[in-house]
């Protein structure tokens, strides 16, 4: 008996281990950035490319005159169901002198995530998001797509 429960709990803290060891991209297109008063608006919008295994660091979006525009991405893998879902969790950072202050936060929900084989040019108008407690506060308007590398 003993045995066996060594048996199952060994697959489970592997199942466990494993589930996390995913390799993502994640291809964001800027367009307009803005917090309280200040604001910038690319006339082509930025392109940036992240590689990550599940949580990236913040990372810079663009700079206003004022602040520099941070975001940081959370893919987290669930096998609950006994099907592979992917949740996507983001935070929006501005940084006014050398800390980053947490601005807007989006909570995990259920992506899509492609195989990077195919990999798409992002189309059509950029997505928002506004501060949910002061929305004329934050304003950042973007595109992102999010690759799973297999």
């Amino acid at each position: 008996m003993q045995r066996l429960l060594l048996l199952l709990l060994s697959f489970f803290i592997y199942t466990v281990a494993t589930a996390q060891s995913h390799s993502f991209v994640v291809d964001i297109e800027v367009s307009f950035l803005k917090y309280k008063t200040d604001s910038v608006q690319f006339t082509r919008p930025k392109m940036i490319s992240i590689n990550t295994s599940g949580c990236t660091e913040v990372f810079s979006l663009g700079s206003s005159r004022r602040y520099e525009f941070g975001m940081r991405v959370e893919i987290l893998a669930s096998q609950l169901t006994g099907v592979e879902k992917f949740l996507v969790g983001k935070i929006y950072y501005v940084k006014n002198g050398t800390e980053w202050k947490e601005v807007m936060k989006i909570e995990h929900a259920e992506w899509e995530l492609k195989p990077i084989a195919k990999r798409e040019k992002i189309d059509g108008f950029p997505m928002g998001g506004a501060s949910t407690d002061y929305p004329e506060l934050c304003d950042i308007r973007l595109n992102d797509s999010y690759y799973i590398v297999k």
